[in-house]
């Protein structure tokens, strides 16, 4: 039945395929509400784009900063080298510690041992010292109960005694070599009692072990001094 009215569900399709007759149609509200977010990306890749032009700018600031400051060091090195003389420390073997790769000169060379043995001197000094030193040292650390710190102390010691000791029983004739070895080797072992207690963190025991071997001490330095 023909009319010139639209019903309702014309006129809803009409609007649909015509945004035009109904101007509230969510068609155009949904254009707008995509619309923005399109504009804030375009204007955070402006954003973005600016940041990065700017930290390789900075960039490139630094590494010219660098190359500055690099030129100028090896201008700095470019100075005069004050040249010694040193002829009387490589007398005494020092430079033969980086000849590592020479195998005509023997190990015991190389490391110095064999000019601390010629040196009687300076090996009695150095006994000395070490004596000097567990009496100062290590004994009180015993009686403070500071076990670690008696016991690297002593080791100190122990660790270049033994061969100094070596060093001037063996300078001796060969009548009172053999019993300077054996005041030697008495002694080692009365001291090696004594770094046990030290471990065992007795200090009664330590202190009684440290009164013999200081005597046995003694009785080593009276065949080699």
């Amino acid at each position: 039945m023909p009319t010139s009215f639209l019903s309702a569900q014309q006129f809803f399709l009409s609007s649909t395929l015509h945004p035009y007759i109904y101007p509230f149609h969510r068609t155009s509200v949904f254009q707008t509400r995509v619309s923005a977010p399109k504009a804030a990306r375009a204007t955070r890749l402006v954003v973005r784009a600016s940041a990065v032009e700017s930290r390789r700018t900075l960039m490139a600031s630094v590494a010219a900063g660098l190359a500055a400051l690099t030129i100028g060091q090896d201008a700095m090195a470019l100075t005069p080298v004050d040249i010694r003389d040193d002829r009387k420390v490589m007398d005494k073997g020092f430079d033969l510690i980086y000849e590592a790769r020479d195998l005509d000169i023997p190990q015991n060379e190389r490391e110095g041992y064999t000019q601390a043995r010629g040196d009687l001197e300076s090996t009695k000094k150095n006994v000395a010292e070490a004596k000097k030193r567990i009496q100062t040292s290590v004994v009180p650390f015993v009686k403070k109960a500071y076990w670690t710190e008696a016991k690297e102390e002593l080791r100190r010691q122990v660790g270049t005694l033994r061969f100094d000791l070596n060093t001037l029983a063996s300078a001796k004739p060969k009548a009172e070599k053999k019993a300077a070895l054996a005041a030697k080797a008495a002694f080692i072992k009365d001291l090696e009692e004594f770094d046990l207690q030290i471990r065992k963190k007795d200090q009664v025991a330590a202190l009684k072990a440290y009164d013999t071997a200081a005597i046995s001490f003694e009785t080593i330095l009276a065949k080699v001094f």
